[in-house]
């Protein structure tokens, strides 16, 4: 990944990354359902919010290779 970084932006592309590190957001909520109301008010897609209240997992996608969920 970072070699394709480094060739995308020698050749002047753009890099846009997003990282996401939401378990502590969440765990220092003391108030999950406050937490889903306040999300559903201002509008927050139901998809983001129904992942918000499941058990998240995640894995990682490397060359059309999957790491194992976690």
């Amino acid at each position: 990944m970072f070699d394709q970084w480094s060739d995308s932006l020698e050749v002047g592309e753009r890099i846009d990354v997003i990282y996401t590190d939401l378990e502590k957001a969440f765990d220092k909520v003391p108030h999950h359902q406050k937490l889903v109301e306040k999300l559903k008010l201002y509008k927050v897609n139901p998809d983001i919010i129904d992942w918000i209240c499941s058990n998240r997992k995640m894995r990682v996608r490397i060359n059309n290779k999957f790491s194992s969920w976690s």
